[in-house]
């Protein structure tokens, strides 16, 4: 009876007098539910600490040490896999042909030829045949589009081919004026065609 907290079982046994004469029963009593609390506690600490180690162990696994890193870190794998996505198709709308016309209308009697290529895939070929469309509704007389490949390895998107790009021809930079009055994000490239008196052509490469 020692072992029960003395004010303890002074309390129970005035509350219920009727048990006075069993206190050992009361210590008993009192003695289960002070191990029933330690149990208690000791599984919850036990809790504690396996939940820590499984939030270590992601934390380990996602090689991050915060949310924000964790969200990071998935910002980056969705630019990853977004960046291996097929790219659509180019194509030039109603409104750009008309814009890209009526830039071009100023300078179609000076071009009297102009050579179209395109590098190789169907996707670019449909794109140079937008071009092509728009050039000949002015009556600038076209060769093309037909098959061809850039000067460079990092010739992208639209380009004019220019003989010599140090010293291009005042009408090759009219063209190109043009194309960008029009919408065209254009740049330049070399061209190794020597036709004609126009020092220039149209060149559509990849994405």
């Amino acid at each position: 009876m020692a072992d029960a907290p003395k004010d303890l079982l002074d309390a129970i046994e005035n509350r219920f007098p009727r048990v006075t004469a069993s206190r050992s029963f009361i210590v008993a009593i009192v003695t289960a539910l002070g191990i029933g609390f330690a149990v208690s506690h000791f599984l919850s600490s036990t809790e504690v600490s396996a939940l820590k180690q499984q939030v270590e162990l992601y934390k380990a696994k996602l090689q991050v040490g915060s949310p924000d890193e964790a969200l990071k870190k998935l910002k980056d794998l969705e630019d990853r896999v977004q960046a291996i996505q097929p790219k659509p198709d180019r194509q030039l709308s109603q409104e750009q042909k008309k814009s890209l016309a009526a830039s071009l209308a100023p300078i179609a009697k000076d071009i009297t030829q102009l050579w179209i290529f395109y590098e190789g895939t169907g996707e670019e070929a449909r794109f140079a045949n937008d071009f092509a469309a728009v050039l000949r509704d002015l009556k600038i007389p076209t060769f093309g589009p037909m098959p061809g490949y850039g000067s460079l390895s990092t010739d992208r998107g639209v380009l004019v081919g220019l003989r010599d790009p140090r010293k291009p021809s005042a009408l090759a930079l009219r063209f190109i004026d043009a194309l960008r009055q029009g919408g065209i994000d254009a740049s330049t490239t070399y061209w190794a065609g020597d036709q004609g008196d126009i020092d220039f052509d149209l060149f559509v490469a990849g994405q």
